[in-house]
């Protein structure tokens, strides 16, 4: 997922030829039965987790039980679908609660991903329960990693009500679109909500936590499923 690439730094009014590492991004045409749908610009990994969440938030897929086959090509991901399964893709559960201490943990989890602690390219997002990260991952665009989230959280048959959501991006209106749609309750970002994402959250439930430092974090609506000390 890393690539060389020579470039010529400046420091301190030196000037240096050296190597950065840079991720690798690649474009792949999605095809679902044939048809083309979107274009992806990605990093050429967890494609098949990628494609399932696009095709759920865009209304083509319903249930995990309806793929018949993902093929990956060079430059294609190819999706052949079954008739539509009349089942619910998220079971329900009980929505979150973490002190603090988890908050930051969880924080802790989205700077150590390699590949943003290394080069700082791509946006990163987790599910985590409590203190156990489950799965993390990683993608050039934002909403790429809310879909390879989505796709996990169908292939593993994850509850998202009852799951933490760690993102490391500005929590948007479209984001938070995303994460409503799964039914997450509790969503944890170091950046920014903006007010159409946190009048979005009032709306749906949702506690969104956000500026997430060492020592100190804001929580935005629904404090409730904080437990902080009793001072």
């Amino acid at each position: 997922m890393l690539v060389h690439w020579e470039i010529l730094r400046y420091c301190q009014g030196k000037r240096q030829e050296t190597a950065d590492t840079v991720v690798e991004e690649r474009a792949f045409n999605l095809l679902l039965n044939g048809q083309f749908l979107a274009t992806f610009h990605c990093l050429p990994m967890e494609l098949e987790y990628l494609a399932m969440g696009y095709l759920w938030h865009a209304g083509k897929l319903c249930h995990p039980g309806e793929i018949a086959r993902i093929e990956r090509l060079p430059g294609e991901l190819r999706v052949s679908c079954r008739p539509a399964v009349a089942l619910q893709p998220f079971a329900p559960a009980l929505p979150p609660r973490f002190r603090p201490e988890q908050i930051f943990l969880l924080v802790d989890y989205l700077d150590e991903e390699p590949l943003f602690s290394g080069t700082g390219g791509v946006h990163v997002g987790l599910w985590a329960r409590a203190e156990e990260m489950l799965f993390r991952t990683s993608d050039t665009a934002r909403h790429n990693v809310l879909d390879k989230l989505t796709g996990c959280a169908l292939a593993r048959a994850l509850s998202p009500s009852g799951l933490a959501l760690g993102f490391s991006g500005r929590l948007s209106y479209s984001i938070m679109a995303k994460v409503a749609r799964l039914g997450v309750k509790l969503v944890v970002s170091p950046s920014a909500p903006t007010l159409a994402g946190l009048e979005l959250a009032l709306e749906q439930g949702i506690t969104v936590v956000g500026f997430v430092r060492r020592d100190r974090f804001n929580v935005y609506t629904y404090p409730e499923r904080i437990e902080f000390s009793a001072t």
